[in-house]
């Protein structure tokens, strides 16, 4: 009886299953035989579809070529001319360096620039070398025995008694270079390369250079340019530091700043002096800032670090034989390529200023290196964009 009665719900089940199959099978015959459906799959259908993409695509491309052309011109509007900019190179600290040297600073810097030369040098009774008659500005300072002495000039000597005690450090293997070096006992050149640009800051109020240049380059006399120091491409409403060698802080080795900023650029010590309270000397461990990480730390107090942008170096720093140093020195040994012929004789003082002005001057691209702590290797070039989201943040 039980088997009786299964069957016959598994027979029942199965019609009903049947029922519902037949009925599909009509819905699908009444969906597939209606216009709308008929008109989906019609050739035209698919026509006017085809060309409804492509006029959409075509319309958004125009939109963004459109809005690409009127970005391109605002910013073509509101970039001031390059052209015509009156330039002044301001050589700080030595001449050193070399004839070679100098000349391809002339080749690739001054000449494609229309740029006129000063010195703000220490004094010397030698000025037998190019770099003095091409000069059309000549400022000399003291070579101080203690460059607290110089330090003295700015403010008067308040600056010993609430900076001085907090900075003075003995230099160690670790930590040999700061930002006071030259400074008493303190190690490193840091407060003569500071003073070199309060220096440079009297040499412009004395000639009233701000009303005769819109540009100004501070750099140093053993920069060896590799190719051409293109300035146009630089806008000059903003303050130009080339990429590497920042060591925890910014290149102080080169900077480019207009007429209106150099002053403030350059007027590092005076507002240490004047604003102690904002650099929190007792608290921020300053004795142990280098020339590079006090710098970004002055920028960035004194609102200048909005306005720095980087570029790609043509330059790097050399020595010859003969050259003095105030400061402990770079990787001396390594002479240049033996194909750059003509400058056999010169050693790269710092490694990686050579590579990334290689990468930059021979194929277009930016510097990395493979190991910081190798300084005899070539590293890579890279693409600019890479190398610009990788270190600096910015495309």
């Amino acid at each position: 009886t039980m088997a009786k009665a299964t069957s016959k719900q598994f027979q029942k089940l199965r019609t009903m299953l049947h029922t519902v199959k037949i009925k599909a099978n009509i819905l699908r015959l009444t969906i597939v035989q209606h216009p709308i459906w008929k008109s989906i799959f019609s050739w035209r259908f698919l026509l006017n579809t085809v060309k409804f993409v492509a006029g959409l695509v075509v319309t958004t491309l125009l939109l963004l070529l459109i809005a690409s052309l009127m970005n391109f011109q605002e910013n073509t509007d509101s970039i001031p001319s390059q052209k015509n900019l009156k330039t002044l190179v301001v050589i700080i600290g030595s001449v050193r360096g070399g004839e070679l040297t100098w000349n391809s600073m002339y080749e690739n810097l001054l000449e494609p620039n229309n740029a006129d030369l000063a010195l703000v040098v220490g004094q010397s009774k030698i000025k037998n070398s190019s770099m003095y008659h091409r000069a059309k500005y000549l400022y000399e300072f003291p070579e101080y025995d203690d460059w607290a002495d110089a330090l003295d000039l700015i403010n008067g000597t308040a600056w010993r008694k609430t900076i001085y005690p907090y900075v003075n450090v003995t230099p160690t293997k670790v930590f040999w270079s700061f930002f006071l070096g030259g400074v008493g006992k303190i190690g490193g050149s840091g407060a003569i390369h500071f003073m070199a640009r309060w220096f440079v800051q009297q040499m412009i109020i004395k000639e009233g250079l701000l009303q005769k240049y819109d540009r100004f380059i501070v750099t140093r006399s053993d920069h060896f340019y590799l190719c051409n120091s293109d300035l146009q491409k630089l806008d000059n409403r903003y303050v130009w530091v080339p990429k590497h060698e920042d060591y925890l802080g910014i290149c102080d080795r080169h900077v480019i700043a207009n007429s209106s900023a150099i002053m403030d650029v350059l007027n590092v010590l005076p507002h240490l002096f004047s604003h102690v309270e904002r650099y929190k000397v007792k608290d921020r461990h300053l004795a142990y800032y280098d020339p590079e990480k006090f710098l970004r730390l002055f920028w960035r107090i004194s609102g200048i670090w909005p306005s720095i942008k980087r570029y790609d170096r043509p330059m790097f720093t050399v020595a010859v034989g003969g050259d003095i140093t105030r400061g402990k020195g770079g990787n001396f040994g390594r002479t240049l390529d033996e194909d750059i012929e003509k400058n056999k004789g010169l050693l790269i003082k710092y490694h990686t200023e050579f590579f990334a002005a290689k990468c930059h001057c021979r194929y277009g691209m930016a510097y990395s290196s493979r190991n910081w702590r190798d300084k005899n290797h070539d590293g890579w070039c890279l693409p600019n964009n890479y190398i610009n989201r990788l270190y600096y943040g910015v495309e």
